[in-house]
Parts: C-alpha cells; structure tokens; sequence
C-alpha cells in the first residue's frame, strides 16, 4: 500500500473501493462504498451492519439471547440404543457475538440415572453425507437430569462464534446410564433459523439410501433433528472427517433436539 503515497485515489486508483468519508473509517453510521471515483457501489456500510437495496438486510440489534429456544413441551423419548452414544443437532448462529451462559429446559427428570453431558461444536463438510460437528467450541457441560425447570450454565469464559462467522454449529450430547432406555426429557428446540441453509451446501445422499436430497443435514429419520453415532462415545477434539461412518442407519432411532439458549454478553 506504500504505492498509495502521494496519489489521490481518484486518479490513480479507481478501482479500489473506499468509503464515501475517507477520513471516519467504518462508523456507527451507514455511508456508501465507493469506487475510487467516488462512485456509489450500491452498498451502504457501517459497525456490523451491511445493506443493499437488492440483500435483504435487518437494522443491527443485539438480543439477549440466542440459540434455537426452547418449550416447556415434553420431547419424544429417545429411543432404546440412544444411551452412552455421541448425539449431535444443529442450530445457526449469526457469529457476531459473545455468550456468557447456556439454559436448558428438564420437563422429565430421570428415573433411570441418566446424566447428560454437552458440548458446542462447529461444522464441518463430509462429502457427499453433508455437514457434521467438527471442533469444540466448548465442551464439559453437565446439566442437571434430576429435577424439572430451566437450568443455566455459567461458562467459565465467555465463548463467541466471531472466529467461524455466521453459520451452522452443533450442539453435541450424550446421554449415560447403565445400559437402558434413557427417561430424562429437555424442552423441545425450534430449528427455524436453519431455513434458507439447504440451498448453500447442496444435495447429499440419504442416510439408506442413494436418493440425492436438497438438505445437508442426514437425519436419523424424517421425524427427528439429530444425528446419533452409535459407532462414537467420546466428544472428540476435532471429530474425523470419517465420523459419518459411525452414524447409525436405524431410523427407529427417535427423539428431537433438546433446545436451549445462549445468554449474550452486553445485551
């Protein structure tokens, strides 16, 4: 950039792209990308916000919380074979801020000693299978299966997805016991914000068999939001690129997502 020195961008650089008030940097407030001729982009820009007349875009506001939420509704019962297994579900997050806590939701409690761990994860691409937790972001988390109501979970630092961006992450679990059917029941997880995520990682093969489908998540089944790894026990840092292979095949396997959420650091 030493070449810049002594040169108006104007006539030396119209190409690079500037900001309409060179002299600010990026601001609170909203102001055009330019061309070094002082031509309008067709993009506005301002701290953390990006707007276009043709990219739908919100006005940036922090919530204070974040994650796929939760109901006081029972999930279905995970099934017989889900206990002392890697599960693993999806959620999106917007990567642009920090969490402090987790909260989940006991609408059964155990009566067959089930204690629950948790873990965080990113994502990564298995092809052709489709996007599988990756890396912890978090992990040894250990909720509370034995009375009923919200239960958080304070970090012992804050976690933020700022490093990865926006995008898919993993909530990986796994449900111990002594052998049997797990009884322990969270709050349902809405999946809502994964809409619109099929379309930008393409078709994957179904789990059984070599139907191509639009979704990059391979379900257990088509009543279900999880993936289980009847082949994997541990939270592994990272997971293989092989991990879908331990995937179970069953679609007997049921049960939903246990949902939660993450409490933003300044909201």
């Amino acid at each position: 950039m030493s070449a810049l020195t002594g040169n108006q961008i104007k006539n030396s650089y119209q190409g690079l792209l500037k900001l309409a008030d060179s002299s600010t940097g990026i601001t609170q407030n909203l102001q055009a990308v330019q061309d070094g001729l002082g031509n309008n982009t067709g993009l506005m820009i301002a701290e953390g916000q990006l707007e276009s007349h043709n990219i739908p875009s919100l006005v940036s506001l922090k919530g204070q919380y974040y994650g796929p939420g939760f109901t006081a509704t029972n999930i279905g019962q995970f099934g017989a074979g889900m206990q002392n297994i890697i599960l693993a579900s999806p959620f999106y997050d917007n990567g642009n801020y920090s969490y402090s806590a987790l909260t989940l939701f006991t609408t059964t409690a155990t009566s067959t000693s089930d204690t629950i761990e948790l873990a965080l994860y990113t994502t990564q691409m298995i092809n052709p299978f489709g996007l599988y937790p990756h890396t912890p972001i978090i992990s040894g988390i250990t909720a509370d299966t034995t009375t009923t109501g919200q239960k958080t979970y304070v970090f012992p630092s804050n976690i933020s997805m700022s490093g990865y961006g926006a995008g898919v992450y993993w909530l990986v679990y796994k449900i111990s016991n002594g052998g049997v059917q797990p009884t322990w029941r969270g709050g349902v997880g809405n999946l809502s914000g994964l809409v619109g995520i099929n379309t930008i990682y393409g078709s994957i093969q179904s789990l059984t068999t070599n139907i191509y489908t639009s979704t990059p998540f391979r379900y257990n089944n088509s009543a279900a939001n999880f993936k289980a790894f009847t082949g994997t026990t541990t939270f592994d840092n990272p997971f293989s690129s092989t991990l879908n292979t331990t995937q179970s095949t069953s679609t007997t396997i049921t049960g939903n997502m246990p949902g939660f959420i993450l409490h933003t650091v300044g909201a």
